[in-house]
């Protein structure tokens, strides 16, 4: 009966870790399916967000300085190099590193 017993929780253990990996995988495809944030979207219209920062509009954001991008915000949540990252600002989409948008505040000096 113990032989029996450790073959249905083997069997039952399998059953469960199955799905559980097939999750691990669709989260893991999951990152390709993050959606850009577009210059249209409302939350990019509120942020006045444009997606290359070269295109600002200085007499509306006089604050905009050249050189400031998404990349080197604060906000920003991506790997350096990497064409695209998460901000804080933003949920469920990421922004362009080129990107750029009203809310943009410096990176601590990094020691």
């Amino acid at each position: 009966m113990i032989a029996r017993r450790a073959l249905l929780k083997a069997a039952l253990t399998g059953g469960v870790a199955l799905p559980v990996a097939a999750g691990l995988l669709r989260t893991a495809h999951a990152e390709d399916e993050i959606p850009m944030l577009r210059e249209n979207d409302v939350t990019a219209k509120s942020l006045a967000y444009v997606e290359d920062a070269a295109k600002v509009d200085k007499n509306a954001f006089p604050t905009y300085k050249k050189g400031q991008d998404c990349s080197n915000c604060s906000q920003y949540i991506g790997d350096k190099g990497e064409p695209k990252g998460a901000c804080q600002l933003v949920l469920g989409q990421y922004v362009l590193a080129k990107g750029w948008c009203k809310a943009w505040e410096a990176k601590p000096a990094q020691p």
